[in-house]
């Protein structure tokens, strides 16, 4: 359990020194949030199974999170945000300690450049984003919010300002792979063949944002962050291909409906759908609707198609490609599924509540994932969770199946 230990103290200890060192009471306060810009969290969880696919049951996990933003002369600016993890999973625990940001930011007049380990999100949509291809995510980590999961990749990037028109030009030498829990046995061994640092990824994007319409185009050059699964001497390779993703979002209100719309066509190196260890070109649209009823009820629809260009027989009989066709959800040339999500406040915002759901049809998929927090105090709160994936065999959702978890946390800010 050393190890563990020596991750979680690492950034308590950050924390606490730069603490110690300012004053007591409201002044030690005022010095963190405006000039040195420290802020971060300590939790402490229960997960009853973990996000990796394996046998690990019970488990007791804590994090910490330190978040600095120092105010620097001029108009350069600096962001860390760190995270230590730990867990009692397996004979002697993990831990891990990582950057999710380190960036400068510098700005000058109309333009904005941002340079180092950063995460960059795109898409209008809501959970469901066919334009988000640039950064990672960890989905395997015991954390309850699905933007905890996001992960930084080191990266350039630049954009300028014209009115509410605005065009962002990146460029991202590393390639991170996202933290995925692949259906593979967890007794065989796993080697990533893949280059870090490979130096030609690259995406462009023109924005409208403060109009009766917010819309964008993008355009992606790079590696695809789902992996490709193949077989090897000793057990499997896991790789990540190149592909082009040309996409585009919206998003508008409609009196008290919210309107929201992306697409992406996703272009690889199998076009003709011949290559099983390749995934193959495909379409993928999501539209939807949102309203808020009385400030604290809202709901959010939408609909979800996927076409996949190319031959599939090429599958069948192969137990990698099925493992493959499972993570890329290409069991069925066209596919129609939906998301629901329902969130609700009570106790004047002390507590709040959500309920999610994605389903999917031939293959049949579902994911459900409940939320709910209770503020304890300005600082601290608690929340229980739980997440439940069913599906066919084939299928995304069916193949985490193993996955399904109930959680809760006691976290506290400072």
């Amino acid at each position: 359990m050393r190890p563990i230990v020596s991750a979680v103290a690492l950034l308590v200890c950050a924390a606490s020194t730069a603490l110690a060192q300012q004053p007591d009471g409201d002044t030690r306060e005022s010095w963190l949030l405006t000039t040195a810009g420290i802020s971060g969290s300590i939790r402490g969880a229960y997960w009853s199974s973990s996000r990796s696919l394996d046998d690990d049951e019970h488990i007791a996990a804590w994090a910490v999170r330190l978040k600095a933003a120092p105010r620097l002369p001029g108009p350069v600016s600096f962001v860390l945000d760190t995270w230590a993890h730990a867990v009692t999973a397996g004979a002697d625990g993990d831990a891990r300690v990582r950057a999710r940001e380190a960036m400068l930011k510098f700005s000058a007049g109309p333009v904005d450049v941002r340079a180092g380990r950063q995460i960059i999100a795109w898409g209008r949509a809501d959970g469901i984003n066919p334009t988000d291809n640039l950064t990672p995510r960890d989905t395997t980590l015991l954390l309850p919010d699905d933007e905890d999961e996001r992960m930084g990749t080191t990266s350039a990037v630049v954009t300028y300002f014209k009115g509410g028109l605005s065009v962002t030009g990146v460029w991202l030498p590393e390639f991170r792979a996202p933290g995925f829990a692949v259906p593979i046995p967890p007794d065989i061994s796993v080697r990533r063949d893949d280059d870090r640092w490979p130096g030609d990824q690259w995406a462009a994007r023109l924005d409208r944002s403060g109009g009766a319409i917010d819309w964008s185009l993008s355009l992606f050059n790079g590696r695809d962050l789902s992996p490709s699964v193949a077989t090897a001497a000793n057990g499997f390779t896991i790789a990540h291909r190149p592909i082009r993703v040309f996409g585009g979002d919206a998003a508008a209100t409609l009196g008290r409906v919210g309107v929201r719309a992306e697409a992406a066509y996703v272009d690889t190196d199998d076009r003709d759908g011949l290559d099983p260890l390749v995934r193959n070109p495909y379409l993928h649209v999501v539209a939807g609707l949102d309203r808020t009823w009385r400030e604290y009820l809202n709901v959010n629809a939408q609909y979800v198609f996927r076409r996949v260009t190319g031959r599939l027989e090429a599958t069948h009989g192969d137990p990698i490609a099925l493992i493959n066709t499972a993570i890329w959800s290409e069991s069925n040339r066209i596919q129609h599924g939906g998301t629901l999500r329902v969130a609700h406040q009570w106790l004047r915002e002390t507590l709040k509540g959500e309920v999610a759901a994605v389903v999917f049809a031939e293959p049949y998929a579902l994911l459900v994932r409940s939320r709910a927090e209770y503020a304890i105090s300005d600082r601290s709160l608690v929340s229980i969770g739980a997440d439940m994936m069913r599906g066919d065999d084939g299928s995304a959702f069916g193949s985490l199946r193993r996955n399904s978890t109930f959680l809760t946390e006691l976290r506290w800010d400072f």
